[in-house]
């Protein structure tokens, strides 16, 4: 084989490696986390409340006037849209069910830092008063990834899981009719750390003399 037949091999694998991982990220879906990244779980709400990890959320949840709400996400995610829909929307002017929608972007914070965005939008229902993620409407291009809504009516969301591949992916579980509450785990280990400072406090104090120990006369 030639030096040049050689050359065009070379550059023929290396295109093909190239185009194959791009189109395995690509086919993650919206929102999946960059390789090399580390994986989460986003718990979410209408109303703005959030957990990350099955914890607080750290990252900054901040509301867009007119609505909707952006999510700061841990790292840099690929971009695209993700509409949710349910069957209970169906309307002669919502013929699809369209109700939430998640747009993922990417942004550079003042320190130099490139972190991943969710703005969630859901449109406008009966609540009162209104959530801060309610919009009048949804403007988003062709295509979009869609997802249904499950759970009865006033207890309902849906999840997104956007790079099962990825065992560092990404995990999105949105509350459409409800209020985000930090895992069951988690309140435990609340209640025992809470438990274990009062129980460290009492025996501190039963440690030291009280005020009318020190002002008893001695013999």
């Amino acid at each position: 084989m030639t030096t040049r037949n050689r050359l065009l091999l070379l550059t023929t694998i290396l295109t093909a490696c190239y185009l194959a991982a791009a189109t395995s990220v690509l086919a993650q879906g919206p929102g999946a986390a960059l390789p090399g990244s580390i994986g989460f779980t986003l718990t979410f709400d209408e109303k703005g409340n959030s957990l990350l990890n099955g914890g607080p959320n750290p990252n900054l949840v901040q509301p867009i006037a007119g609505g909707g709400i952006n999510f700061y996400l841990p790292v840099p995610v690929i971009q695209g849209y993700v509409l949710a829909t349910d069957p209970v929307d169906i309307t002669t002017a919502n013929p699809t069910g369209m109700s939430d929608l998640m747009v993922f972007f990417n942004t550079t914070l003042a320190s130099g830092q490139t972190v991943g965005v969710m703005n969630f939008g859901s449109l406008i229902d009966d609540n009162s008063p209104p959530d801060l993620a309610d919009v009048n409407v949804f403007n988003f291009p062709q295509p979009v990834t869609t997802i249904p809504e499950t759970g009865p009516e006033g207890s309902n969301g849906f999840t997104w899981v956007p790079d099962p591949p990825n065992a560092a992916g990404a995990v999105y579980i949105g509350i459409s009719d409800g209020v985000v509450a930090p895992e069951p785990s988690t309140i435990v280990l609340g209640g025992l750390g809470m438990i274990s400072l009062i129980a460290m406090s009492w025996r501190h104090r039963q440690g030291r003399p009280s005020a009318v120990d020190c002002l008893a006369p001695r013999d």
